[in-house]
Order: C-alpha cells, then structure tokens, then sequence
C-alpha cells in the first residue's frame, strides 16, 4: 500500500495524518491455466469479434479486439480475479449472445 498524506483545508499547523491508499493487484504476464469466457459462459459466443474495446491493467490502457482479448482469455493471460472486469468491460461491445 501507499501512504498519501493529508491536511485539513486552509489549516497549515495540523499534523499531517497518512492515510493508506492499497495499491493496485499485479497481473502477470504469464499464463495463469484459468480461462476466462470474455461473455460470461462458455456456451456464450462473441457476436462482434472486431469491435475494439479498451482493457487497462498495471501496465496501462489497450484498445484491442474481442477476439483478441478472447484469444488471450484461453491462453490464461486474464487472471480468474480480473475476469469480472474484462466482462464488464467487453460484454456490450463484442455483443455477447447466449447460444445455451
């Protein structure tokens, strides 16, 4: 975690009281084995494969394709504690269908 100090507003001789601030989770770059389904279930398919979609990590933001982010999603690149996020992210604009 990072400690971020504060002081009250327009009072420059209160002490200064740290407050924490947690730090961002880390994402490896390497494979996790968890597979993550871009659309929320395995039976659920991309409707818009090319339809760019931005995905920010550590690293910074990327603009990339669903279907890119689907193939980096079965190589295990997207953690299982991040997936809800990458399908917030991707499921309105891949136009995610339910084929179950």
């Amino acid at each position: 975690s990072v400690l971020v100090p504060t002081v009250a507003p327009g009072n420059t001789t209160t002490s200064v009281a740290p407050t924490v601030v947690p730090a961002a989770p880390t994402i490896t770059p390497a494979p996790t084995g968890y597979v993550c389904y871009i659309c929320g279930s395995e039976s659920a398919v991309i409707g818009a494969p090319d339809a760019m979609v931005a995905i920010t990590n550590q690293n910074g933001q990327r603009n990339l394709t669903c279907a890119t982010i689907q193939d980096e999603a079965n190589q295990g690149f997207i953690p299982d504690f991040a997936c809800p996020f990458v399908i917030d992210q991707t499921f309105v604009p891949c136009e995610c269908q339910d084929n179950s």
